[in-house]
């Protein structure tokens, strides 16, 4: 029924949609696979009893197991550790410039 609805282009759209946030939530599977397994069964659901693919609950799942991505690049160290390295002065050096650690 999505298909009649939204055309082959839209239905691919939100079959990759649903695909690319399932992965994602399957990456953090400890922390989202309670909201993984909900979406799987909603769509299941949805493609076997009826087939209105506005249901809020649907999106919300689908919203969650998005947020799966936005979790795994938050935690990702910055590249070559930019940001994280310490300052310390040069002890050749004659300057007297604050030590600044993190």
């Amino acid at each position: 029924m999505l298909v009649s609805n939204v055309g082959i282009l839209g239905t691919v759209l939100f079959a990759s949609i649903v695909a690319w946030a399932l992965r994602a939530a399957w990456r953090k599977r400890s922390e989202f696979e309670p909201a993984m397994w909900a979406l799987i069964a909603i769509l299941t659901a949805k493609v076997v009893g009826e087939p209105n693919m506005s249901h809020p609950v649907m999106r919300l799942t689908l919203a969650v197991c998005a947020s799966a991505l936005v979790v795994s690049e938050a935690e990702k160290p910055s590249p070559g550790g930019v940001g994280n390295e310490r300052v310390t002065p040069d002890p050749t050096s004659n300057s007297r410039r604050p030590i600044m650690r993190r």
